[in-house]
């Protein structure tokens, strides 16, 4: 039998929406990711995939939500999110279904394939996309500490404290 209740909140989640509980967690030997970037898994030739990613790395980057765990779920976005743009493509070029003939000689028409696989690659980009908070509603649930502000290196030899 499986564990009840819903899935565990991880530290990190609670600390970022300013909950008691996620320093709590972490006390308790919680294991926590890494700060860094993850490497882009993707062949130099491999144009349409490292474009992606350069993409949707730099707009993590930026949000300070990246860390060297996430390679593998961004390689899983990275990967959808091409497949996606390949069928919405097909879908824009030839339609959205196609006229077939049933067994009683009538015309039907029926989704044609890459319009399934755009529809259902959506649910499953909204999910990944929420998970990266990616989405309005998912960055209305994230908290970042704010930024360090970088400081001059010459400030502490010539004794700035501005």
């Amino acid at each position: 039998m499986g564990r009840r209740g819903p899935k565990p909140k991880p530290s990190i989640a609670h600390q970022n929406v300013g909950s008691w509980r996620g320093l709590r967690r972490l006390e308790d030997g919680e294991p926590v990711a890494p700060d860094g970037a993850p490497p882009c898994p993707f062949a130099e030739d491999d144009t349409k995939h490292r474009a992606v990613w350069g993409d949707v790395y730099a707009l993590l980057a930026g949000m300070r939500v990246l860390t060297v765990a996430d390679k593998r779920a961004l390689e899983r976005y990275v990967r959808e999110w091409v497949r996606y743009l390949e069928c919405a493509k097909h879908v824009a070029d030839h339609g959205e279904s196609y006229v077939a003939v049933d067994a009683q000689g009538n015309e039907i028409r029926k989704p044609t394939p890459e319009a399934k696989t755009a529809l259902q690659l959506q649910g499953v980009l909204n999910q990944l996309e929420d998970r990266f908070g990616l989405s309005p509603s998912a960055r209305a649930s994230i908290r970042v500490p704010p930024a360090e502000p970088e400081q001059d290196p010459s400030a502490a030899h010539f004794g700035d404290t501005a």
